[in-house]
C-alpha cells in the first residue's frame, strides 16, 4: 500500500555541520484515489491512523526505489488525525544531493508513504459511512484498519495534495555534489550536455 503526499520542501541555513533535515506531514487521514488503488479495487483506500504500527527502521528514498537512498526517519508523531514523519537526509548519493539541491531552489517535492496492510482491508459500501481519523467518510471506500509503515518515498508527483514537507539544510553542507558547475549537474541527471 502507498500513500501519496505532497510535500513542500525548504531549504534553511541550519547547524554549521550535519546532514540536512526534513519533516514530512505525510497523511492527513482521508480518502487515497491513487489510479493504482482505483484500478485495482475500483474505490479509495483509507488508513486507520490509530492501527499504523512501524517497521524498526523506515527509510526514505527517491521514486520508491530503495538504491536511491535519501535518509531515514527518526521521528513519528501520529495524533490519531495526521501523520507526521522526521528524518535526516543521510544519503550520500545523488539521489539525496537532488533532493537537497532542488529543495534550496523551491522545488516541490512530493511524498509517497510506503504501509502495507497487516489485516484484510475493510470495505464500506456506497451509501454507508465509516468514521476513522477523527472524520467521517462516505463509502464505497477501503479501510486499512491495522498496517505497518517501512518507508517514504520523494517523489516529482504524489496523490494527496492536502500534505507538506520542509527541508533544512546544514550550511556546512555534506553534499560535495552540490557544489558542481550546471554542466556536472546535467550530466549527472543523465543527460549530455551540448
Amino acid at each position: 500500500m502507498v500513500m501519496f503526499a505532497d510535500v513542500e520542501v525548504q531549504a534553511a541555513a541550519g547547524e554549521a555541520t550535519g546532514p540536512a533535515t526534513f519533516e514530512i506531514v505525510a497523511y492527513n487521514g482521508g480518502e487515497l484515489r491513487t489510479p493504482e488503488y482505483m484500478k485495482r479495487f475500483g474505490m479509495p483506500v483509507v488508513i486507520d491512523l490509530a492501527g499504523v504500527e512501524y517497521a524498526a527502521s523506515i527509510t526514505a528514498n527517491m521514486d520508491h526505489d530503495a538504491s536511491q537512498r535519501v535518509g531515514h526517519v527518526t521521528e513519528k508523531k501520529n495524533d490519531g488525525k495526521s501523520l507526521i514523519l522526521a528524518g535526516i537526509v543521510s544519503g550520500t548519493g545523488p539521489a539525496a544531493s537532488e533532493v537537497v539541491a532542488n529543495s534550496k531552489l523551491g522545488y516541490p517535492w512530493q511524498a509517497s508513504v510506503e504501509a502495507l496492510p497487516t489485516v484484510p482491508l475493510e470495505e464500506v459500501k456506497a451509501g454507508k459511512s465509516v468514521h476513522v481519523n477523527g472524520r467521517t467518510i462516505q463509502g464505497p471506500v477501503l479501510v486499512a484498519r491495522k498496517s505497518r509503515l517501512y518507508g517514504v518515498a520523494f517523489l516529482a508527483r504524489g496523490a494527496d495534495e492536502t500534505t507538506s514537507v520542509s527541508i533544512a539544510a546544514s550550511a556546512a553542507d555534506n553534499h560535495k555534489e552540490l557544489d558542481m558547475k550546471f554542466g556536472e549537474w546535467i550530466k549527472a541527471m543523465g543527460f549530455e550536455p551540448e
